[in-house]
């Protein structure tokens, strides 16, 4: 899941940035604003870092802190690829919330990675509940 909402988010991404370059107001693209390159900028980073996650819980498999790398990978990229696909309705105004514009079908996808393989509240207590035993039996040992 984590992997799918990546992917999902830098779709998104592509295309509000394609968007924003095309999109001219006051003779100049919307990415020459500093406020658009600046969210354009935090998209993108976000983005990365979601992957950086999805990677480091790649690596994890087969340890005992998989579980835990995993759950952070899913709770983290679904919250990236809402965030970035709020955004992207915002940058397009009111096109963005159009049904027959792609921006808005993306955003739909992205509002249900939400629910699949667990919440992120379900993330966090997968989470939490990984930690304390993992504590409790390097405690023990």
């Amino acid at each position: 899941i984590a992997g799918i909402c990546c992917g999902l988010a830098y779709r998104i991404f592509s295309e509000i940035y394609a968007f924003s370059h095309r999109r001219r107001q006051f003779d100049h693209p919307l990415t020459s604003s500093q406020d658009i390159s600046f969210q354009v900028s935090e998209m993108f980073t976000r983005i990365n870092a979601a992957r950086g996650l999805c990677l480091h819980a790649l690596r994890q498999f087969g340890t005992p802190y998989y579980r835990i790398s995993s759950s952070e990978a899913k709770l983290f990229a679904t919250q990236t690829v809402m965030d970035v696909a709020s955004r992207a309705q915002v940058l397009m105004g009111g096109r963005g919330y159009f049904k027959n514009e792609l921006i808005n079908q993306l955003s739909s996808d992205a509002r249900g990675m939400e629910y699949l393989e667990g919440t992120s509240n379900i993330q966090k207590m997968i989470i939490a509940r990984e930690l304390l035993r993992i504590y409790y039996k390097e405690k023990i040992v």
